[in-house]
Parts: C-alpha cells; structure tokens; sequence
C-alpha cells in the first residue's frame, strides 16, 4: 500500500495540485496551456508496473476531463505519453533489458528529452487551439492507438 500512495501522490496528486495552481489565473485572462506527461504505460497493462500504470492513466483521464471543463474558457489541457526517454533513471537500468526495450521500439532507439520537447512546444503554442483533452504518443511507434 505504501508504493501505490507513493506513486498516486508523485504522479497523480502532483499533477492535480499543479493544474490547481494556474487554472484560476488561466480562467482569469481567457486563456492557458497545461500541458501534463502522462507515459505509455497508462494505455497498455503493466502487470510488473500496476500503480506505476494506474497513475499514468489517471492522468489522461484527469488530462481529458479538465481539458473540457476549461475549453469554454480559453484553457487548453493537453498530455504527451512518452515510450522510454533517455534520462538519468537509464544510468541505473539493465543493459540487457535495455535491448529487449529497443528492440520492441519499431524506430529501433531510446527516445531523447528533443523528441519530447516539440510535441510540448506545440501544445503551448497558439497552434494547439484547437486541441483539448488530448494525449500525444510519442512512443517510436511502440504504442499504437486505433
């Protein structure tokens, strides 16, 4: 029980409170970006990762859900679920595993925090207007959505 209030507090929690924090002044002016990272782990089971995935996936639906109750007020709340990125947490990884990930990646390499940047600089962008409640895959074509 002490790992899942952990990670719903870290990841779900922490993405509420942070929304919180900025949707008022948003409403305020008539206009806003909130941009949460949910993972691709909240779109397909995790039985070695459950709070982990159930977090992720709260936050889409947190992502959707608030998207729609701020879009009449100029407020557009958006997601990316990025695949494996490369970040400091790889140092520690198991090589072996590592490959087994890449090679399960159809583009065949470990995300980078540049693939991950754009996707978050359009949707903070005036050309994400018309966009709300949305997750973005980035995953290299690991995690496919119908």
């Amino acid at each position: 029980l002490e790992l899942w209030n952990r990670t719903m507090s870290i990841n779900v929690t922490g993405t509420y409170l942070c929304s919180w924090a900025v949707k008022d002044s948003m409403v305020e002016r008539g206009f806003g970006r909130i941009v949460n990272l949910a993972s691709i782990a909240g779109l397909e089971p995790k039985p070695y990762a459950i709070a982990y995935a159930t977090s992720k996936s709260a936050i889409i639906g947190f992502t959707r859900s608030l998207g729609v109750a701020l879009a009449e007020d100029g407020v557009r709340v958006n997601a990316i679920a990025p695949g494996l990125i490369k970040t400091d947490i790889l140092d520690t990884a198991d090589p072996e595993l590592l490959e087994q990930l890449i090679e399960l990646t159809p583009v065949k390499r470990i995300g980078s925090v540049d693939d991950i940047t754009p996707i978050a600089m359009f949707m903070l962008s005036d050309h994400s207007d018309f966009m709300t409640g949305q997750t973005i895959v980035a995953s290299g074509g690991r995690v496919t959505i119908p």
